[in-house]
């Protein structure tokens, strides 16, 4: 091998090694925002449910201020 194709194998290298830690990494972030499915009860899954359908049928509170919905204060 010459300078040049050495120097160009090294790089290669150090390149797929950032990718392989790139792709390692996303995967670690992506497990703090989604766990995996498995995960989730099917009693949270109702829960929300529950609630989706609560506030489609259009029972739920409006709030002006973050403060009022964190206090229990509706403006209804």
């Amino acid at each position: 091998m010459t300078g040049s194709s050495a120097s160009t194998g090294t790089l290669d290298n150090t390149l797929r090694e950032i990718l392989n830690r790139l792709e390692r990494i996303e995967s670690k972030i992506d497990e703090n925002y989604y766990p995996p499915e498995d995960s989730i009860r099917d009693e949270f899954i109702e829960e929300t449910e529950a609630i989706r359908r609560e506030i489609e049928a259009g029972h739920f509170s409006k709030c002006k201020t973050a403060k009022d919905l964190f206090s229990g204060t509706s403006n209804e």
